[in-house]
């Protein structure tokens, strides 16, 4: 009976310490600003406008790259590029 308290105590003793640096770790984190390039693509079968499509692209565009998302302010080697495939 010694033996398995002894092993229970162990182990929340690893999981306290863990989540004690995992908080320490991640109060030091902080958010990145944006830089994406948009590209929309149109169904093929679809006759919609071509105009709308520009501008929903253009939109996401300015929204994701104008808007402030945090209040800190980098220099351009520290924003981050998205990329999608």
């Amino acid at each position: 009976m010694k033996i398995k308290k002894h092993k229970t105590l162990t182990l929340n003793l690893h999981v306290i310490i863990i989540l004690i640096i995992l908080t320490v770790f991640g109060l030091n984190l902080n958010a990145q600003e944006l830089r994406c390039d948009v590209q929309i693509q149109k169904p093929q079968a679809q006759s919609g406008s071509e105009q709308l499509f520009q501008s929903m692209q253009r939109s996401v565009y300015e929204f994701m790259n104008t808007r402030k998302w945090t209040n800190i302010i980098l220099k351009t080697m520290n924003v981050l590029s998205v990329l999608s495939l």
